[in-house]
């Protein structure tokens, strides 16, 4: 990947079918057809600047980034909620439209473009991926190997946790929270999960858990919703695949939107098939890979790993 580059920054618009998408390319100055990479958002309302950082980092390192707006934000079409009510497939085929888009350029490697995904980014990577068919690496910042559901049953204890509420309070959020999963899953227990909202509505955790007034029914619009996403497994596809890959992530003690310990096992397991996969991860580090408010060297860790898979 050579040493640092100059950066020029481009703005572009590709097509995802009928769905035009807008971003900015970060490329290196000069000539010459690079090895490129197409950035995929973590959750939320997220546009091109979300990436900004890392399109900025491969850049230097030689790497074109396509960082773009997520569909119905910014300037790219779709439904402007469409980053509430997501579906990985639909922002699996963005990502993959955006590196066929690479493809065809000019000052491209059309053979060596990747995929680059930010915490949600990482159920999206492997996706994006399979939709490819001929994608040249993967690099995950906090991307998850587990589910939907078991995030989110992760986030919610870790959080109690670091507030200082007690084992038994956890414990109770918990088994009520698993109450709330077979709802949206299945569709019954949502009289349990009634009973239970009743009984713990005045436990000092509750309203940390829960901030609605009342608990969904099983056939509210957002269960259904939930219920399409939540159990979806990216070990089967990433098992599928024969992409080399990166795994970045925080310190198990401080990441508390992922369980990292569990993720670096998998990782692990898929590495014990033969898999080009490698998990790395920074002590002290949270899930936005930050320690202490300081950026950790995630640069130089890619740019090693890149130099190892050019």
């Amino acid at each position: 990947m050579g040493a640092q580059a100059a950066v020029v920054r481009e703005e572009v618009l590709f097509q995802n079918d009928t769905l035009r998408l807008a971003g900015t390319l970060y490329r290196p100055a000069g000539t010459g057809r690079h090895p490129a990479v197409v950035l995929i958002h973590g959750s939320g309302p997220t546009d091109r600047t979300a990436v900004r950082y890392y399109a900025e980092m491969f850049a230097r390192q030689g790497v074109a980034a396509l960082a773009y707006d997520k569909r119905g934000v910014g300037q790219s079409q779709g439904a402007k909620q469409a980053w509430r009510r997501f579906n990985l497939t639909d922002l699996a085929s963005d990502a993959a439209a955006g590196a066929r888009y690479l493809q065809t350029r000019t000052d491209v490697d059309s053979t060596r473009v990747g995929l680059f995904g930010v915490s949600q980014g990482g159920w999206v990577a492997p996706l994006a991926a399979r939709l490819l068919g001929n994608a040249r690496f993967i690099v995950t910042v906090s991307a998850t190997l587990t589910t939907i559901a078991e995030d989110n049953l992760f986030e919610r204890e870790a959080r109690l946790r670091a507030e200082g509420f007690s084992d038994s309070d956890v414990e109770a959020a918990r088994r009520m929270h698993e109450l709330d999963i077979e709802v949206s899953r299945t569709g019954t227990q949502f009289a349990a999960f009634a009973e239970s909202w009743n009984g713990n509505r005045s436990a000092p955790w509750f309203k940390r858990a829960y901030g609605d007034d009342s608990p969904a029914p099983a056939d509210h619009p957002y269960r259904q919703w939930y219920r399409s996403v939540m159990d979806f497994d990216p070990v089967p596809v990433w098992q599928e695949l024969r992409v080399p890959a990166l795994f970045l992530f925080g310190d198990p003690a401080f990441d508390r939107l992922s369980p990292v310990a569990r993720n670096l096992a998998l990782v692990e397991a898929l590495r014990a098939t033969g898999r080009d996969v490698t998990g790395v991860g920074f002590p002290g580090a949270d899930h936005s890979l930050q320690r202490s408010g300081t950026d950790v060297s995630i640069a130089e860790v890619v740019a090693s790993w890149l130099k190892r898979h050019p």
